[in-house]
């Protein structure tokens, strides 16, 4: 076959439009219009279906020359051009070709009947698949091509399950995962409010009904694991306490999270996370707490319980809460948390009360006294309290799960009690428990009033179901009982009787919480038309599924870092981006979910992420090296060697074989390379730069800070090469080596595992210290119920400011 020769010179106009095209098919292109408006034959004179057109393969025969260096500078310039053209061309050609066939292959497609009808019973997404599937399956997997809803489809399944995922791609052309990697790398996370999930939220926020809008913000902290990383993408060291725009020098081991999720629609999404040591401290938290809500009130939503401060409420025309932007927010405290910390005071304190007009008095002896009366008498492996363990009774056991609280605070425990203190029974020591009896029905109701999720209640137990117009007043009833109670309540000591002199925040926050939950639920009736309310979806129950979820993300990691967190809480996210469902449909439609991904994967303004560094930080270096070790020569010979490896040997590295240390490593004689003496020098003097950069290592933009001091002081370096820059690649090597080494031995000495003392390097000295001061507390995740510091929040001034 008689083909065009197709030279430089004869390169069609109309490429670049058919480039155009190719492109615009990655984000979806309507084949059918698009099949009929073109003229394939003229646009494709030169090909034919199966090839695209040859190139002059050897553009130095057509000069007249055999060998690139007899050409003058002018014309080598001009001869890499004109490969670079070459190779545009050819790349060109092959696109065309690939395009014609698509075209044919979807115009054929759509002629067919059966088409049609498919297209009318499935949806979208898998109308897109099976598209995917016919154009993909028969082509080599190194020869296919996948539009950008095709990666967002594969990734959907491959962090909703990468087990799955494995075997679909057995008997399905799908991506592979260094392409999905690549695609989630987009998505970038830094400490803080991310403007892109504020924008995803704001998107979402728009298909819902006012109602669905309603949710409550919670947050909470975790523990992490010492340690630092170089975030690349980021450009950012992770590992120091960092609170978006305010960054320290400390270590960090706990991250504060917040959480969005609905009140009357079952949606949840993971916010912001700050990093920080130890617990959060008040104003840090105040102004967290700040930034968040403003960002959330930014989005559309009707956050934690909207209400307008110009309208009335139904519990004494005064509002609960605190305003930001003429917005009402309605705090509540975690219940669970709240009936943890009557159990904890529970433990070495008795407590007093008075119910119905009657003061009681209730013990934790008396619980404990009934459990071991039921071991005594457990015979034939039988029980009356069978969910009662130690871990439930005694002081000295782990009692971090709520249930070793609720299951306590249960009718089962009073009716038990109630029958073993019969004179029957002869059990002296619960005689007198009746107020013991009495408390734990009383939290039993309570607990059950504030943790409804169903429409139906228990048989015997009407606070089980949702608030609703026709039982509101069961519940009001009972709220406002309890808030009597709470307000008699004190702790007293177990040996003299007397109320402790510092009364546990735990009563005074029951109190609050209840006048919370009534007046919540008058307003959502009245503004926003409840019918029901089902109170549990105002806890952090959510939450601390989310904290599991990352402890045991893709294998059991119960001491994450922050890192580690990071991409654990990215693919979290990516998950949850499918709990928010606009109403309306009979039917799910899973090609919203996939446009709630897409649109967070395709948002990424780069103003937000390559920030400005402060040239104003960068250390000045005044003084020289001095350098007399010969061990420490070899290394950084070594180093070198590797940098030179990597980057260009033909200018970097020396014949003669002069390091002792490469010599004793490279066993093949092959493997490893000696630096010339120039380039020793100069990876010594950026090893030298480089300790000036430690101080403000916690820094943003701190690779970019290293590239620029490396880059002022080492100024007279040239590297020639026409076609790379190598001083920017030497920079960015040494950058990512310097980073990784660094972050690698501070790790160690946090751990423990690096004993040594050091005196003239001030982060290894506070990296010692961390672990001297740390290594006696036990290693756990502790999640803080913040009641002391959502307290403090409410209190300060700054809330309307």
């Amino acid at each position: 076959m008689n083909q065009k020769r197709l030279h430089i010179t004869d390169l069609p106009n109309n490429i670049p439009s058919i480039h155009n095209y190719v492109e615009t098919d990655e984000q979806g292109v309507d084949y059918e219009i698009l099949a009929t408006s073109l003229d394939l034959d003229e646009m494709i004179a030169p090909t034919t279906l199966s090839e695209p057109c040859k190139v002059n393969t050897n553009i130095l025969n057509d000069t007249g020359f055999q060998k690139v260096g007899q050409l003058t500078p002018i014309k080598n310039t001009f001869y890499y051009q004109a490969l670079k053209m070459k190779k545009r061309v050819k790349r060109m050609e092959t696109l065309k070709v690939s395009f014609k066939k698509k075209i044919h292959l979807i115009t054929k497609s759509l002629k067919n009947s059966s088409y049609s009808q498919l297209s009318n019973e499935v949806n979208k997404s898998t109308l897109n698949f099976i598209e995917s599937q016919i154009i993909n399956q028969q082509k080599s997997p190194k020869g296919r091509r996948y539009k950008l809803d095709d990666k967002i489809f594969a990734l959907s399944i491959y962090k909703t399950s990468p087990k799955a995922y494995s075997f679909l791609s057995n008997m399905f052309a799908l991506p592979v995962e260094s392409t999905l990697n690549s695609l989630l790398s987009k998505i970038s996370f830094k400490p803080g409010v991310n403007p892109h999930i504020e924008n995803n939220i704001m998107h979402q926020v728009l298909k819902l009904k006012p109602i669905d809008r309603t949710c409550v913000l919670m947050f909470d902290e975790m523990s992490l694991e010492p340690g630092l990383k170089y975030d690349t993408k980021n450009d950012l060291m992770l590992g120091f306490e960092n609170f978006g725009n305010v960054v320290t020098d400390r270590f960090a081991n706990h991250v504060l999270v917040f959480m969005l999720r609905g009140i009357c629609k079952k949606w949840k999404q993971p916010y912001a996370n700050y990093f920080c040591q130890g617990t959060t401290k008040t104003p840090m938290m105040i102004s967290c707490i700040n930034e968040v809500l403003e960002s959330v009130l930014r989005t559309g939503s009707a956050i934690n319980q909207l209400i307008k401060t110009n309208q009335k409420s139904e519990t004494n025309n005064h509002t609960i809460g605190f305003n930001i932007k003429n917005i009402e927010i309605v705090p509540v405290y975690d219940v669970p948390h709240l009936t943890k910390s009557i159990r904890n005071n529970m433990l070495d304190k008795d407590v007093v009360f008075t119910l119905d007009g009657k003061e009681h008095y209730a013990s934790w002896d008396h619980i404990i006294e009934l459990y071991n009366i039921d071991k005594d008498n457990e015979n034939y492996e039988l029980r009356a309290l069978p969910k009662l363990i130690e871990n439930h009774v005694f002081p000295h056991k782990n009692k971090m799960k709520v249930c070793y609280a609720t299951q306590v605070f249960s009718q089962r425990v009073a009716a038990t009690m109630k029958l073993l203190s019969r004179p029957m029974y002869k059990n002296d020591k619960l005689i007198n428990s009746e107020g013991t009896i009495e408390l734990l029905l009383f939290m039993d109701k309570t607990f059950n009033s504030l943790n409804a999720s169903k429409l139906v209640s228990d048989p015997g137990k009407p606070l089980t179901e949702a608030v609703n117009i026709e039982s509101e007043s069961i519940y009001i009833n009972h709220w406002n009982k309890a808030i009597k109670l709470f307000e008699s309540m004190k702790f007293i000591d177990k040996n003299t009787k007397i109320p402790v002199k510092r009364q546990s925040p735990c009563i005074a926050n029951w109190v609050f919480t209840l006048k919370s939950f009534k007046y919540l639920w008058f307003k959502l009736k009245k503004q926003y038309s409840f019918k029901f309310l089902l109170t549990r979806n105002i806890n952090q129950n959510s939450l601390e599924c989310f904290f599991g979820n990352i402890l045991s993300h893709g294998h059991r990691n119960i001491n994450p870092d922050c890192f580690q967190f990071v991409l654990s809480f990215k693919t979290l996210l990516i998950n949850n981006l499918t709990s928010i469902k606009s109403a309306g449909n009979c039917e799910s439609d899973n090609s919203e979910l996939l446009d709630n991904l897409k649109q967070l994967l395709t948002y990424s303004p780069l103003s937000i992420y390559e920030e400005k560094a402060d040239l104003i930080n960068i250390p000045i270096i005044h003084d020289v090296y001095n350098y007399d070790s010969t061990m420490t020569d070899i290394n950084i010979d070594y180093v070198a060697g590797y940098f030179a490896r990597y980057i260009l040997k033909t200018y970097l590295v020396t014949s003669k074989r002069t390091n002792a240390l490469i010599l004793a490593r490279d066993y093949t004689g092959k493997s490893l390379v000696d630096p010339n003496f120039s380039f020793f020098n100069t990876i010594k003097e950026m090893l030298h730069i480089s300790k000036y950069i430690v101080p403000i290592i916690m820094e943003h933009s701190i690779g970019y800070k290293l590239t620029k001091i490396l880059d002022i002081y080492l100024e007279s370096i040239n590297y020639s090469c026409s076609e790379h820059n190598l001083k920017h690649i030497l920079f960015q090597k040494f950058k990512s080596f310097y980073f990784f080494t660094l972050s690698k031995n501070i790790n160690r000495i946090l751990n423990g595992l690096d004993s040594r003392i050091y005196s003239n390097d001030s982060l290894k000295i506070a990296a010692r210290q961390y672990y001297l001061t740390h290594k006696f507390k036990k290693n756990s995740c502790k999640q803080c119920s913040k009641l002391f510091t959502l307290n403090m929040f409410l209190k300060s001034n700054i809330i309307g400011k």
